[in-house]
């Protein structure tokens, strides 16, 4: 079977975004993504905070409210966008700022 070069590209750069959430959730959740641009923090930060706001374990989730911090305007404009598109039942929870 060939392997799509794009699908084999998503999956190392998922692999990757893993790790880091991983390391972010053994620092309870503080901590700041900084990698180059088109790695994907935005992608990283919706998988924390659906994985946060579906998980049923509160010892493992305890977070009730989400502070998200972009270096610009324009990004925190993009952030909210997608959070309302994300979650919009919740998008009073989750606070973007610069």
């Amino acid at each position: 079977m060939r392997m799509n070069p794009e699908s084999h590209e998503d999956a190392t750069k998922t692999a990757r975004m893993l790790v880091a959430i991983d390391k972010f959730k053994q620092n309870k959740g503080v901590g700041t993504f900084d990698h180059c641009p088109g790695f994907g923090k935005t992608r990283e930060g919706l998988m924390i905070l659906e994985n946060c706001i579906n998980s049923r374990n509160y010892s493992l989730s305890p977070y009730t409210n989400f502070l998200i911090v972009t270096p610009s305007a324009i990004i925190a404009q993009m952030w909210e966008e997608q959070i309302k598109d994300n979650f919009p039942t919740i998008q009073h929870k989750i606070f973007v700022k610069t």
